[in-house]
């Protein structure tokens, strides 16, 4: 549910929303069980936004 309300911003240009997304998952990497984490962002690989493939690529 978390994943599902940062992929909203995913797309987003400001660096400074990328940087929190980036912590924030980065954390959500640390403290839940990263198979089900990558598991949730495989689905925004097929987005139709390549900004947001791009930013679940970089994870």
């Amino acid at each position: 549910q978390t994943i599902s309300l940062l992929a909203q911003h995913f797309g987003n240009q400001k660096a400074v929303i990328k940087q929190l997304i980036m912590m924030t998952c980065m954390d959500l990497f640390q403290n839940v069980n990263p198979k089900a984490v990558v598991g949730v962002l495989c689905v925004y690989l097929e987005h139709k936004n390549s900004r947001v493939r791009e930013e679940v690529g970089n994870f």
